[in-house]
Parts: C-alpha cells; structure tokens; sequence
C-alpha cells in the first residue's frame, strides 16, 4: 500500500534519519495511485531534506515541482531565490524574486529581498519604480526606507522626505530613524539642492543600471534547462504586462481571462473587465 511508504517516510523525518525518509518519499513519489496532498507533502519534505543536505540544486528541483502543483504559494518563490542566494548567486537570486513579483506584486517578503539586492546593486530607480507603485507600502518599515535612500542617491530629496516621513507615520512618533537619514527631518533639507555635477552621477547610475539589466536578462532564470512550469509564469507575466488586448479574439480573450484567474491574478482580471 503506497500510503504506508508515506507514513514511513514521515516518521524516518520526523526521526531524524534523513536517508530512509528521502528513500521512502522517492519510491512512495513514483507510484501512480497516490493522493495528490501527500504527493505535495513528500515533494515538500525532500525539498527540506535536500536543504539541510546543503543540496541547492537538488532543492530548487523539489521546489519547482512543487510550484507545478500549488503555483499560488509566494513564499515558495522566496526559496528559490534564497537557495541561489545561498550559493552566493545574487543575480540568479534577483531574476528569481523579480519574476516572482510579476506574479504576486505585494509579497513583503519577496518586495525586501529584491530591494536588497537592487539596493546592493546600485538599480535605485529600478527600486523606485518597484516601491513606488506598491500600494500598501507601510506593512513593512525597511520598505519605505529602501525608497527613502534610493531617492536620496538620485538626489530626489523632497521624495525621499515624503518616504521617510511615511515610515514615522506607521511606526509613530517615536521611532528611532536611522542615522543616515535624520538629515531629511532638518528645516533645512527643504531647501537643500543637489551638488554640482550631479546630471552626470545620474547619467552614470543610469548607465550602470541598464548594463546590469542587460546581462542580467541573459539566459534562463537559473542557468538551467527552460521549465514548462518557467514557460508557462513568462507568458503570464506577458499577460500582466500588456495594456492593449485589440489583437485577441474574443475566445482568446476569455481563455486569457480563465488563466489570470486560475494564477490567482485578481487585480488583472478586474483591472481588464
């Protein structure tokens, strides 16, 4: 009985012995009569088996077979990215929440580790543009302050007083604002204007940034072979991205429609119907 390979597993797990519940759950994964949740729950183990085996790779398998079977679940999206990161690949890291974020837009989660990375790479008016549009900005409070230091780097600094200032409003009054950017809160912010030269530090962060996206769009998303599942989220997020439909038939249309419902993007279909 399959289900008795599962519950052998689980208990393996449960008792530490990693190389029995990996086995069980493989051999259990392979029958064909097997109920769909424990399908999903002996994917779920093995991805965490192969993370503490320190196996990323192996761990992104598990997880992109698991997205195959629940695609609405962010916070799986967020190990992909983080299992790059463990491997000290930032930029496959990035593309991961990046694309992610086409998808579930004001993930808090998925939002701070792109802007870390953005932050960390210098991309302040990609980082603008990603926060900027987020609607409930104020859930997290690094959020605004990511927006309040990009604008500060482009020497937007009245924007960067509007960011800083939403930050004290959710966190109140007494709030301890970080060192580097109480400036913003003098009287005399309000007239500062931004140093001499500073058209070309724009037009060189502008430079770099688009350098950056440029070999940052090269290849699949992790290096490796192009997924039906990666396939299937780019032409969604094509989808998203589109603001003029005269080209679809009305079949086409509505089966676009089933497809943004079924990914669970709500805000789309409203914004389409």
């Amino acid at each position: 009985f399959p289900h008795i390979q599962f519950f052998h597993g689980s208990m393996a797990f449960e008792q530490g012995d990693l190389r029995t519940a990996e086995l069980e759950f493989k051999e259990y994964l392979k029958r064909s009569n097997t109920s769909p949740q424990r399908r999903r729950k002996s994917l779920e183990l093995l991805m965490e088996i192969a993370r503490r085996q320190d196996n990323p790779h192996l761990q992104r398998s598990y997880i992109r077979q698991v997205l195959q079977l629940a695609p609405d679940r962010p916070e799986l999206y967020v190990k992909l990215g983080d299992t790059y990161t463990g491997e000290g690949k930032k930029s496959e890291a990035l593309k991961a929440y990046m694309e992610a974020l086409n998808f579930f837009p004001e993930s808090e989660v998925l939002l701070l580790r792109a802007s870390e990375l953005l932050y960390e790479n210098e991309a302040f008016f990609k980082l603008i543009d990603l926060l900027s549009s987020v609607r409930f900005l104020a859930m997290d409070p690094q959020l605004p302050l990511f927006l309040a230091r990009s604008f500060v780097q482009v020497f937007d600094y009245e924007s960067a007083r509007s960011s800083l200032n939403r930050f004290i409003l959710v966190q109140g009054s007494g709030i301890d604002v970080p060192e580097d950017l109480r400036f913003l809160l003098d009287e005399a912010s309000e007239s500062l204007s931004p140093p001499k030269g500073y058209q070309e530090r724009l037009e060189e962060i502008q430079q770099r940034e688009a350098l950056f996206f440029r070999d940052l769009k090269g290849g699949s998303l992790s290096g490796e072979a192009d997924t039906r599942e990666s396939r299937e989220r780019k032409k969604l997020g094509g989808f998203i991205s589109r603001t003029d439909f005269s080209d679809l038939s009305f079949e086409e249309f509505l089966k676009m429609v089933q497809t943004l419902l079924e990914k669970g993007a709500f805000g789309k279909v409203v914004e389409l119907l």
